[in-house]
């Protein structure tokens, strides 16, 4: 179902996360998504029904990468 969901950023100076203030949106949060080992935040929920984290960023090789999941709506 569909809920009012509110995020903020983690603190991680990451270009993926550069300019994003607290904000909310209605979707559906997910629940249990998979996180590398490693991987630090970069955005955070704060709504009981979604994962804490939906976005974080690590590096492989020479390879940065930033995940985003923090639902459909």
């Amino acid at each position: 179902p569909d809920v009012l969901t509110r995020y903020e950023t983690s603190g991680l100076a990451h270009p993926a996360s550069q300019g994003v203030g607290p904000f909310e949106a209605v979707e559906e949060p997910y629940r249990k998504v998979w996180m590398a080992e490693g991987a630090e935040p970069m955005l955070l929920s704060a709504t009981p029904e979604s994962d804490r984290v939906v976005a974080w960023s690590t590096q492989r090789d020479m390879s940065r990468i930033a995940v985003v999941v923090p639902g459909h709506g």
